[in-house]
């Protein structure tokens, strides 16, 4: 590969990939992640569940719709938990509207959390038919992947919690129906 990328005048890319390769061979369990790297593992997983604790995950946005319809949705079952307080916030009746739309797809569920659980930042179980579960912690500008399995079964144990503090998916429905900015006839 690097004689390939010399050929082609990509020197500064050899540098970082024999510095990323020096890396994933020190064999840490956790690396980090930039949007790309996120985007290509949930494209590849059998399942994603997604806790959003302070804002819309911008695959839910109104606008993000296009990036959500992109995914292999019919092999990815994608499970969101949305902070109660994230839709206390400026929330459009055009978002609320396709809040309400979203809980109709087949393969998407989205649960609130009370606004008075909290189970820290944002997190995403990525789970994959052939390769241990990575968990993905969010940062502003950068993420971290986790991928030892003592860890991401830890993780694995707090969405557990995090689903059992959560309103279901029907009554997040009847949440979603009866938001104040959705137009009623």
């Amino acid at each position: 590969m690097a004689q390939y990328l010399s050929a082609l005048g990509f020197h500064s890319e050899i540098r970082r990939l024999r510095a990323l390769c020096r890396e994933a061979n020190r064999d840490l369990g956790y690396w980090l992640a930039f949007q790309q790297s996120l985007s290509y593992h949930e494209a590849t997983a059998s399942a994603c569940t997604i806790y959003a604790p302070e804002v819309i995950p911008d695959e839910l946005l109104v606008a993000g719709l296009i990036h959500l319809l992109d995914l292999p949705l019919a092999s990815a079952r994608r499970t969101y938990y949305l902070h109660d307080r994230i839709l206390q916030d400026d929330v459009s009746s055009e978002q609320a509207r396709h809040f309400l739309y979203l809980t109709q797809v087949f393969n998407i569920a989205i649960r609130i959390v009370p606004f008075r659980e909290r189970f820290g930042g944002a997190i995403r179980l990525i789970e994959f038919k052939d390769h241990t579960p990575l968990v993905y912690l969010e940062g502003h500008t950068i993420g971290l992947f986790v991928e030892d399995p003592e860890y991401a079964t830890n993780y694995r144990m707090l969405f557990a919690r995090i689903a059992d503090a959560a309103f279901g998916i029907e009554q997040t429905k009847s949440i979603f129906a009866d938001h104040p900015k959705i137009p009623r006839p």
